[in-house]
């Protein structure tokens, strides 16, 4: 099991690896959660998909089992800053996850990440608990 920090920058030395993070994200939202949201060539991704995040991987033998994007609470791209915020301020249309993020504190400017997206697969013989404290670890 490894863990990749991926960024526009770095992709190119990691083969397939960023194109099966947008996968798993696709297997974890859309078909798992039945949610309704933006894909393409069997890959889940939004308007925070940009060059200012990282993506975290825990992978192995090319199968990603968790992941999660970081984006800076500086990010802009177009009308959009970071989820949670956008969200609050009512940019992303759904009444669920407004409620949802008006309920989460919102990051001070330039103090901090946003960490959106978490997916996760667990093999047989590991707990999504291990994936997340392995993501979060400090």
């Amino acid at each position: 099991m490894q863990t990749t920090t991926l960024s526009y920058s770095n992709l190119h030395n990691h083969g397939e690896l960023f194109a099966n993070v947008f996968r798993a994200r696709k297997q974890s939202f859309i078909i798992q959660k039945n949610w309704d949201l933006p894909q393409t060539d069997d890959m889940e991704f939004d308007q925070y998909d940009t060059p200012m995040s990282r993506w975290v991987a825990i992978h192995d033998l090319g199968r990603v089992y968790a992941g999660v994007r970081l984006t800076p609470s500086t990010a802009r791209c177009g009308m959009y800053s970071y989820m949670i915020k956008d969200a609050q301020a009512g940019l992303l249309g759904d009444p669920f996850l407004r409620t949802f993020c008006t309920q989460t504190r919102r990051l001070t400017r330039g103090h901090g990440r946003q960490a959106a997206s978490l997916s996760i697969t667990t093999p047989r013989n590991r707990s999504a608990a291990a994936f997340t404290n392995i993501l979060f670890r400090k």
